[in-house]
């Protein structure tokens, strides 16, 4: 019974050591991304973040600790989407002003936006799950 019961207590350190370890590198992990976004935002001269597939499901991650103005458009000249043209040049100057608050509440939101042709894994997810079409 001794034996079973230490054991159960080094197992039950082990796993509370791993957890730590997970939620320590899960951590690490959102800072890491964070510190990309906030690095692509200050380099774009409108603050608007270009996104690809990938960069999207980074920036809408469970377990974020910032939040984002996300636009999803068609802007290629091949798909003639007139709304889409219309509307990404306000979201370029809401974005813009928004380059200029401070630093501590420009670095925890951001405005991104993933056009078709960057992202056509996405719109296609987006449209099985909201039955809708582009």
């Amino acid at each position: 019974m001794y034996i079973i019961s230490k054991s159960l207590a080094v197992l039950g350190l082990l796993s509370a050591s791993l957890l730590s370890t997970s939620f320590a590198a899960s951590a690490d992990k959102i800072a890491e991304t964070r510190a990309k976004f906030q690095e692509l935002a200050a380099s774009s001269p409108n603050g608007v973040i270009k996104l690809n597939s990938a960069d999207f499901t980074a920036i809408t991650s469970p377990g974020r600790d910032w939040s984002v103005a996300l636009q999803l458009t068609a802007l290629g000249k091949d798909l003639g989407c007139q709304p889409c043209q219309t509307f990404d040049l306000s979201f370029r100057a809401v974005a813009k002003a928004w380059s200029t608050v401070s630093k501590t509440a420009r670095d925890s939101h951001f405005f991104a936006s993933l056009d078709f042709a960057d992202g056509q894994q996405v719109f296609r997810q987006v449209c099985k799950k909201k039955k809708t079409s582009f």
